[in-house]
């Protein structure tokens, strides 16, 4: 929603275990989580693009000084569950990477090994402390895909 509404200048969005890019993680969904989706946006890839993060977006919120935090796990657990709906390269990955480009300087991100749901659970308030557990991967604005970013 930030993305959406850089009026509301939020200090800090944090996202965790999700997805940037709808588009994508409605490409991976499968069963129930695939007709939760289509239920809400009428199965529109428009209006599921519509309710991405952009990078542009994003990088709105960036310069107006809001901290940008997300964190999402590439464990083959994730990849199997959720068909690599939240650890592909389109979920977070190549938006941060988009980010990086827009605003011309390093753009970082969090990737962790645990199970979907357990770096909030585990982790939330250091989360909120601004301590983000895992692995940091830096974004650099050549567009590039920091290994070990994504699941395999």
């Amino acid at each position: 929603m930030a993305a959406h509404h850089p009026e509301i200048r939020p200090d800090r969005v944090i996202v965790i275990d999700s997805y940037l890019d709808l588009v994508a993680r409605r490409r991976a969904a499968t069963g129930v989580t695939a007709h939760e989706i289509d239920d809400e946006t009428g199965g529109s890839e428009a209006e599921l693009r519509a309710r991405s993060a952009s990078a542009a977006g994003l990088a709105t919120l960036v310069r107006q000084g809001t901290k940008l935090a997300v964190i999402w796990s590439i464990s083959p657990g994730e990849k199997r569950e959720f068909n690599g709906a939240t650890c592909n390269r389109d979920a977070n990955a190549a938006t941060l990477a988009r980010l990086a480009q827009a605003l011309q300087r390093p753009v970082r991100g969090w990737v962790t090994g645990g199970r979907h749901g357990y770096d909030l659970w585990n982790h939330g308030q250091a989360i909120v402390a601004g301590r983000y557990p895992g692995r940091q991967v830096i974004f650099r604005p050549d567009g590039r895909i920091p290994p070990g970013s994504v699941c395999r």
